[in-house]
C-alpha cells in the first residue's frame, strides 16, 4: 500500500474520529472517576461503624489524589519531551488497568482509635493507583486537544468531563446499587477502566499526528478561547480560583454531613450533593453567559435565610422539607461558587495551572470539613460558617471588577445585594453558635459524630447529632427505667417476661451505650455486656450520668464494633446471650451492615436456643419494619412491633420496637400483655439486605 492509499484509507478515517474519541474518552474518564467513589465508599463503611465522617473522609481522599494527578500532568507536559509523554503515561495506565480489582479480598484491621488515618490509608490501597491514573486524564486530554486543534476551545471537554460524573452520580443510587451487587459493580468499573485506559492511548497518539493544514480563523470562530480567557490569563487571579473553588467543595462536604448526620449515612444521599455540585459546574462552563450574575448574587441572598431556618429549626421538620432546603442553598451555592470561576477561568495556554490552583482549593475544603473544624469546632459551625465566607469571596471579584464608571455604578448594585447577604448569612453562624451553646454543658465532636449534653429544669440529656441518647432526671438523678427504655417499651417488656419464663441469671448485649440507662434493668446475678463504637460516648456515659455507676450485676463496656465483637466472641466460643438489645437504630445515620444477611447469622450464633432479639427501630426518615420481618424469616422466629406512647409526667418518650423470638413459652405470654400489637400491614412483605447489596431506597 503507497503513502497516499494509507492516508485515504488509515489516517483520514482516524482523523474524522478524533474529535469523538476525544470527547468519549473525557466523558468515560470523569463517569469512572465518580462511579469508583461511592462503591468504594460503600463497601469501607460498615468496616468504620457507618459513620457519616467515612464520606467527609472519602472526598478528602478523593480531592488530595486529584491534585496529585493534575501536579503529574503539569509536570509531565513542561518537563517531560513530547515524544516521551505518551509512553510515560502508558505506563501508568498499564499499572492502574493491573491493579483495577479494587474490592477489599478480605476486611482490614479497623481501630477506633485513628479511624482517619486507617482509612485514608485503606483507600491509597485499594484505589489509589486507578485514581489517580483517571485524575490525571481531564487535563492531560485537553492539552492534548489544543495541541491537536489549537484554534479550538479546549473547555467544551471540560463540560463533556463534569457531564460524565454528573452521569455517574445519577447512575449509582438510581441503577448500579439497585440492581447490581458490589461484585458485579466492581467488575462492571474494571471493564470499562481497561476500555477507558485503550482510549485514552488511543487519543495520545492522534494527538501525536502531524495536523492538516490550519483550518481558518473565519471557519473556525466558534471553537476559538474567548476573549475573556485570554484577559483573564494575563491577570492571573490564582486566588480567586483557589477561593472558589474551596469554597464549592467546602459546600458540598458540609451539606454532605449535614443530611449524613441528620438523614442517613448512604450512597444516595452522598450523591445528591455530589450530583448538584457537578451540574452546576456542567451549567458555569459549559458556554459563556450561562452564569446570570445579577440574579444568582439574588437568589444566594435569599439562600443564605433558609440556610439561617435550616439550622435553627432542622431537627423540626419532616425530612422532604430538610432535604429540600439542603438541595435548594447547595445547588444556589454552588453555582455562584462555579459560575464566579468561570468568570475569571484562564485561556488554554494557563489550563493546567487553573487546575492546580482548583485542586488545591479542593483539598483545602476537604482539610476543612474533615480535619480542621472538628479540632476547632465542638458542633458543625463551619456549615453556617462557609455562607458569609463565600458573600466575602465575591465581594473581592465584583470589587476586583470595578475599572470604569459604568462598571462602578453596576457593581455598587450588586454590592448592595452582597451586604444583605453578608448580614444575613453572617446571623444566621451567630445563631448557630448561640443557639448551640445554649443549655450546653457538655460538647464534643470526633470521627463518629458530635456529642451534646443539654441541661432543662428536670432532666440531663445526651444527644448525637440532633438525635436523643438517653436522658436522666434531674431529681436525685432517679435511678428508673423510663424514656426509650421504660416497662412498657420492647425492652422492659422483654426483660419482664423473660424473667418470669426462666428464673435465674440473666445475660443481655446491647448494641449501643447512649447514656447507659439499659443497665437499670440489670439484677445483681445479672450480666450486661455494651458494645460501643465512639469512645467518647464510653466517657460520657461513665462521667457525666450515672446509670454505669450505680448498676447491679456485672456491667461491662467493649469499644469496638459491635458486628466485629460479636463475631469475635463466637469465635472463642464465649458463654452465650439469653437477649440481644440492638438499640443503635434511633439515630438518623443507620448503620445498615448491622442488618445484612451475614450479621444475623452472627447474632444467631451468639444467642442461646430460645433467646431474644429487641430492636429498636424509632427513625423519623426510614422504615425498617420489612427488614426486621425478614430478620424474623432467617431465624425461624416471630416477630412483634411494640408502641411507646409519650408520657411526660413518667419520663416515657415515643418508641417502636420489634421483638424477634422463637420462644413459644415468651410468644405466649406476650400475646396476653397489653403490648400485643398485628404486625402492621404495609410492612409486610421482608426485605433481605447482604453485605454484597443494599438499597435504601426501599425502605424511605
Amino acid at each position: 500500500m503507497n503513502t497516499s492509499a494509507f492516508q485515504k484509507t488509515v489516517v483520514q478515517p482516524i482523523r474524522s474520529l478524533a474529535v469523538p474519541l476525544f470527547f468519549m474518552t473525557s466523558g468515560i474518564s470523569a463517569f469512572l472517576l465518580f462511579l469508583v467513589q461511592p462503591l468504594i465508599g460503600k463497601t469501607l463503611l460498615p468496616l468504620y461503624g457507618g459513620s457519616a465522617s467515612v464520606w467527609t473522609t472519602c472526598l478528602l481522599f478523593f480531592q488530595t489524589v486529584l491534585l496529585a494527578g493534575y501536579a503529574y500532568t503539569h509536570l509531565l507536559l513542561r518537563s517531560v519531551p513530547k515524544q516521551k509523554q505518551l509512553w510515560l503515561h502508558g505506563i501508568i495506565l498499564l499499572i492502574a488497568v493491573a491493579l483495577s480489582r479494587i474490592l477489599p479480598d478480605e476486611p482490614p484491621a479497623v481501630s477506633t482509635r485513628e479511624p482517619v488515618f486507617q482509612l485514608l490509608l485503606s483507600l491509597m490501597r485499594y484505589v489509589g493507583v486507578p485514581f489517580f491514573a483517571l485524575s490525571a486524564t481531564a487535563p492531560l486530554l485537553q492539552h492534548w486537544f489544543h495541541q491537536r486543534y489549537p484554534h479550538r476551545s479546549p473547555y467544551p471537554l471540560y463540560a463533556v468531563s463534569n457531564a460524565g460524573s454528573f452521569a455517574a452520580v445519577i447512575a449509582y443510587p438510581f441503577l448500579v446499587e439497585r440492581f447490581f451487587t458490589l461484585n458485579t459493580q466492581e467488575f462492571i468499573w474494571s471493564t470499562g477502566f481497561g476500555l477507558f485506559a485503550l482510549a485514552c492511548m488511543a487519543s495520545g497518539w492522534i494527538a501525536r499526528m502531524p495536523r492538516q493544514r490550519a483550518v481558518s480563523m473565519d471557519t473556525d470562530s466558534r471553537h476559538r478561547a474567548s476573549p475573556t480567557e485570554h484577559a483573564v490569563s494575563l491577570r492571573m487571579p490564582r486566588m480567586l480560583w483557589f477561593g472558589f473553588s474551596a469554597a464549592g467543595s467546602t459546600l458540598l462536604i458540609t451539606t454532605t454531613e449535614q443530611i449524613s448526620q441528620d438523614v442517613a449515612a448512604t450512597p444516595l444521599f452522598w450523591m445528591i450533593p455530589l450530583c448538584l455540585y457537578l451540574l452546576t459546574y456542567v451549567i458555569c462552563f459549559s458556554a459563556d453567559r450561562t452564569y446570570h450574575r445579577k440574579f444568582w448574587l439574588a437568589a444566594i441572598t435569599v439562600a443564605t435565610g433558609l440556610v439561617a431556618a435550616q439550622v435553627f429549626f432542622g431537627n423540626q421538620m419532616p425530612m422532604a422539607v430538610q432535604l429540600t432546603l439542603y438541595v435548594i442553598t447547595l445547588f444556589i451555592g454552588c453555582m455562584v461558587a462555579h459560575g464566579e470561576l468561570a468568570r475569571v477561568k484562564p485561556g488554554p495556554n494557563q489550563l493546567t495551572r487553573f487546575y492546580l490552583w482548583t485542586s488545591l482549593g479542593g483539598i483545602f475544603g476537604g482539610l476543612s470539613v474533615a480535619v480542621i473544624a472538628p479540632i476547632v469546632f465542638p458542633d458543625l459551625w463551619e456549615y453556617s460558617l462557609i455562607w458569609p465566607v463565600l458573600m466575602l469571596l465575591i465581594w473581592k471579584a465584583v470589587s476586583r471588577e470595578s475599572t470604569g464608571l459604568e462598571s462602578e455604578i453596576r457593581n455598587r448594585r450588586l454590592k448592595l445585594i452582597l451586604s444583605a447577604g453578608i448580614a444575613v448569612s453572617s446571623i444566621g453562624f451567630v445563631v448557630d453558635v448561640v443557639h448551640d451553646n445554649f443549655s450546653t454543658v457538655y460538647s464534643a465532636r470526633n470521627f463518629y459524630g458530635r456529642l451534646t449534653i443539654a441541661d432543662s429544669r428536670f432532666t440531663r440529656c445526651l444527644y448525637h447529632g440532633r438525635t436523643l441518647h438517653g436522658c436522666q432526671p434531674k431529681k436525685e438523678k432517679t435511678f428508673k427505667p423510663a424514656f426509650y427504655y421504660a416497662p412498657s417499651s420492647g425492652m422492659g417488656m422483654t426483660q419482664q417476661i423473660y424473667r418470669d419464663i426462666r428464673p435465674g441469671p440473666i445475660r443481655t448485649g446491647v448494641v449501643g451505650l447512649g447514656a447507659g440507662i439499659c443497665s437499670v434493668w440489670n439484677r445483681p446475678e445479672d450480666t450486661m455486656i455494651f458494645y460501643e463504637i465512639d469512645p467518647a460516648v464510653v466517657a460520657v456515659a461513665q462521667s457525666e450520668f450515672d446509670y454505669i455507676k450505680r448498676a447491679q450485676g456485672t456491667v461491662a463496656v467493649r469499644l469496638g464494633d459491635a458486628r466485629l465483637s460479636l463475631a469475635a466472641e463466637n469465635r472463642i466460643n464465649e458463654k452465650k446471650l439469653d437477649i440481644l438489645v440492638m438499640d443503635a437504630f434511633s439515630s438518623d445515620a443507620i448503620p445498615l451492615h448491622l442488618l445484612t444477611k451475614e450479621a444475623v447469622r452472627i447474632y444467631r450464633d451468639r444467642v442461646r436456643p430460645g433467646g431474644v432479639f429487641v430492636f429498636h427501630i424509632s427513625n423519623r426518615h426510614i422504615n425498617l419494619e420489612p427488614l426486621m420481618l425478614a430478620i424474623a424469616e432467617q431465624t425461624d422466629s416471630s416477630a412483634f412491633v411494640v408502641y411507646t406512647a409519650t408520657d411526660y409526667e413518667n419520663y416515657i418518650l415515643d418508641t417502636t420496637w420489634v421483638i424477634i423470638t422463637d420462644n413459644g413459652l415468651f410468644i405466649e405470654e406476650f400475646r396476653k400483655s397489653d403490648a400485643f400489637y398485628p404486625w402492621p400491614e404495609e410492612f409486610k412483605t421482608p426485605l433481605v439486605f447482604t453485605d454484597n447489596y443494599s438499597n435504601i431506597l426501599e425502605l424511605l
